[in-house]
């Protein structure tokens, strides 16, 4: 700051004198030697620079070749890489997609297979309820002749045989003078209970089933039998199913008696006395229905409390709303099910035929 003050305060320092450049000029004019040394200098100087300036162009271009084959080598390396792993992506692309068709055929197989199972299977379960109550009728119609005594003490009849015992109890009890053409009696085929159970029932098989309808109606005329303090009860001797279907009718009958509601259940079916009218039901679950829609409360046993059959639960099953996956294996693998199915029916159809033939 402090030379720029004295410059500016002595400007004649500053400023060139005219005489004096003039003068260092006409030294340089009449020094010939002094120029051309200036002048080799200068020349030298630009030789430097022009070499200067070929080294780096030469090197610069070396430094651009040396990055142009580094990169297109890590280019190369890189595209092969990516290439390579593309390649193995697209070969597991190509499995999974393999693999996801595989099990959608098998899925198609499966479901096929499940549609036409299920329709076999609730053929089969259609035809075992025919059999079942086929047999049930076929059962029932052997017991036709036999009647059912509950309430006899355990060893009342002891000392004689069972159908003696019984022959000259019924005559005597029921003022039957005729012949009873008893051919069977005996306990129920059960362990003997202890004393403070209830006793077996008594199983008697009448040769007439007009005798044993005559003994049954008159037992009922009488109502009030007795063997000392027990009282004692007559009923036909049905099977086990029919058995089972009368016991389904407990709950009903009780709301119906606790209501003075008349009724009466023939064999497996029930008439129930409305004010309107006598109505039937099949079944205890329509009764129970019944007595539920008219406000008559009603306990819900084992079986309504299940809803429906295996068969009835199968169908209700089959309108749920997953859908099978339609394709060319998923009708193949229906047309094989459709046929074994039609071979087994086949089947079963001539072996019934042939055990008719026998018969």
């Amino acid at each position: 700051m402090s030379g720029k003050n004295k410059s500016k305060n002595n400007p004649d320092r500053t400023k060139v004198n005219p005489g004096q450049a003039k003068a260092n000029s006409n030294m340089l004019d009449d020094d010939p030697d002094s120029i051309t040394a200036l002048r080799n200098t200068m020349e030298g100087i630009s030789k430097q620079i022009q070499a200067l300036q070929t080294d780096l162009k030469a090197d610069l271009r070396a430094f651009k070749d040396d990055i142009t084959i580094q990169v297109k080598r890590e280019v190369s390396e890189l595209r092969a890489d990516i290439d390579q792993k593309f390649a193995t992506v697209s070969t597991d692309i190509q499995q999974q997609s393999e693999r996801i068709n595989a099990n959608q055929a098998r899925t198609e197989e499966v479901e096929a297979w499940s549609a036409e199972a299920n329709t076999v299977f609730l053929e089969l379960l259609r035809e075992q309820r025919r059999m079942i109550e086929k047999l049930d009728d076929l059962e029932s119609r052997s017991r036709r002749n036999n009647l059912r005594i509950y309430g006899i003490p355990e060893d009342t009849e002891k000392g004689v045989q069972t159908i003696d015992f019984v022959k000259e109890w019924l005559s005597t009890e029921l003022s039957i003078p005729t012949d009873l053409q008893i051919q069977r009696a005996h306990r129920a085929l059960t362990a003997k209970p202890k004393p403070d159970k209830a006793p077996r029932s008594v199983i008697v098989n009448f040769l007439q089933y007009s005798t044993k309808e005559l003994v049954l109606s008159k037992a009922w005329e009488k109502k009030n039998i007795k063997i000392g303090d027990s009282r004692i009860y007559f009923d036909h001797d049905y099977s086990a199913g029919v058995l089972q279907q009368r016991k389904d009718y407990a709950h009903v009958k009780a709301a119906l008696k606790k209501q003075g509601i008349r009724f009466q259940t023939p064999y497996t079916k029930m008439h129930i006395h409305w004010a309107g009218g006598k109505k039937t039901y099949n079944n205890a679950q329509e009764a129970a229905a019944e007595l539920r829609r008219r406000g008559i409360e009603v306990d819900i046993t084992p079986k309504e409390a299940t809803g429906h059959s295996l068969l009835e639960r199968l169908r209700s099953t089959a309108l749920s709303s997953w859908q099978r996956v339609e394709g060319r294996s998923a009708a193949d693998a229906s047309r094989r099910a459709r046929k074994k199915l039609q071979d087994f029916q086949h089947n079963t159809s001539e072996g019934g035929d042939a055990h008719r033939g026998t018969e």
